[in-house]
């Protein structure tokens, strides 16, 4: 009975007490049959956590096997959280691990950066298994592991699929040279999400593929990697996630199956919100724009028949943008998604040309500039089928402001107060303006009514 109080009490500190230094003091403070049964169970181990020579502040987890039906599953037991490098835990006796992780804030799914195993054959060794002679000795006792982190590289061919089958096929397949590959070390992720929250900036590197297509990228932290691939052309081949453990890895990066895009260009007249027979723009023309880069590079140009009809081919997979003008009346831009290998219909909807408004707000009485105000464009509600959309923007330091509005009727309002020379100001205005379809630009004062409170 008094055996199996004595190891609920040592399993309740070891649990509770997390504090290395605290648990030493309650050893202290044990009776000598409650010391004999923690040093059982327990050593001390210290040391660091470095790689490529820069201390590592990584979390270390002790993994010791229990017999579960007949199988070994490993436990966690104590864990530490290194600074500057430095970690200390305590590890069973027997063959235990030292695990080291990465984004603990993925919780069981943390990357596991090395595991150190306490079972070298050598006695010597501090990688040794814990004796059991070890183990009942009296007083401190510990012992110290240093662990270096063995580097990951990562390396493959990029090219594109011509047989169809898996794998990089040299006779038959496409190598993809001029390639750029960047690979971007991952500091902390989205638990929720698994998206990059941070970056390690220490860890980028850029390779641009050999005539035969390879890339190869060595001395890496082992963790998560952004990889993104660019071709020559600047189309992006791939981004994607991806682990990098320790060692060596391969990763073949396969050039995508290109797809197509095509529909009708029209301008929605009955405001239905959907493409109907008549509502076709002939003469318009369409630049395809490429997005995903966030270059905006036009990569192909049309104009619409009769039918508004438009259709672009062999597209690499991304993002893009309809950039449709029949200027001056018309323009706008409609964001679209290219599918692998698929043909995608889009029926384009074309606006009205925006409409650049320029002007100073200033005071109707001084004519003075007044700064930092705020102007509202309403849709006016007394105008049916009115084709404005809702606006705002402050005007500068100067009291200057340029906005780009829809064609339509506005309700144009002011209403601010400030604090000029200790005094609260009012400035104020309501008006209504006419944009016209196709005006290209104006100038538009607006001059405020002065109130001091």
């Amino acid at each position: 009975m008094l055996l199996r109080m004595n190891l609920l009490k040592l399993d309740i500190l070891h649990k509770t007490v997390k504090n290395l230094h605290i648990r030493r003091y309650w050893i202290d403070q044990m009776t000598k049959t409650d010391k004999i049964l923690f040093t059982i169970q327990k050593r001390y181990i210290n040391g660091t956590i470095s790689f490529d020579g820069e201390n590592k502040d990584f979390q270390l987890t002790v993994q010791h096997n229990i017999t579960h039906y007949g199988s070994q599953i490993p436990v966690d037991h104590d864990k530490d959280t290194a600074v500057n490098g430095s970690y200390e835990v305590i590890v069973p006796a027997g063959v235990s691990t030292l695990q080291i992780r990465r984004y603990p804030e993925l919780t069981s799914n943390a990357f596991v950066v090395q595991n150190v195993t306490f079972n070298s054959s050598v006695e010597t060794s501090s990688l040794a298994p814990i004796t059991e002679e070890e183990a009942t000795r009296t007083g401190p006792y510990q012992r110290t592991v240093d662990i270096d982190i063995t580097p990951g590289e990562i390396s493959g061919f990029v090219y594109d699929d011509i047989d169809g089958n898996e794998g990089y096929n040299a006779s038959s397949d496409v190598p993809l040279s001029g390639v750029t590959v960047q690979i971007i070390g991952i500091d902390s992720l989205d638990p929720s999400t698994g998206q990059p929250l941070a970056y390690d900036y220490s860890m980028i590197k850029t390779i641009i593929t050999e005539e035969n297509g390879y890339y190869n990228a060595s001395n890496l932290l082992p963790g998560y990697y952004q990889i993104v691939v660019n071709d020559e052309e600047g189309f992006q081949i791939q981004n994607t996630l991806y682990p990098i453990p320790g060692g060596i890895n391969t990763f073949d990066i396969v050039k995508p199956k290109p797809g197509n895009v095509e529909g009708t260009i029209f301008f929605d007249t009955d405001g239905n919100g959907a493409y109907d027979s008549g509502e076709e723009m002939n003469n318009v023309k369409v630049d395809l724009v490429y997005m995903t880069t966030g270059e905006h590079n036009i990569v192909s140009s049309l104009t619409t028949d009769a039918d508004g009809a438009y259709q672009f081919t062999d597209l690499i997979p991304g993002n893009y943008g309809l950039q449709m003008e029949k200027l001056p009346d018309y323009g706008s831009v409609v964001e679209i998604t290219i599918t692998e290998n698929q043909a995608t219909k889009v029926n384009a909807s074309i606006q009205y040309a925006l409409i650049e408004l320029n002007g100073v707000t200033k005071d109707e009485n001084t004519m003075q500039d007044v700064a930092n105000v705020t102007i509202t464009f309403a849709p006016s509600t007394s105008i049916g089928n009115n084709s404005a959309q809702l606006g705002s923007i402050i005007s500068d330091a100067n009291g200057d402001y340029t906005l780009d509005l829809m064609p339509g009727t506005y309700n144009v309002s002011v209403y601010e107060t400030v604090v000029e020379n200790n005094v609260n100001v009012t400035y104020s205005y309501h008006q209504t303006l006419t944009l016209m379809v196709g005006q290209g630009s104006r100038i538009y004062d607006v001059l405020l009514a002065r109130q001091e409170e």
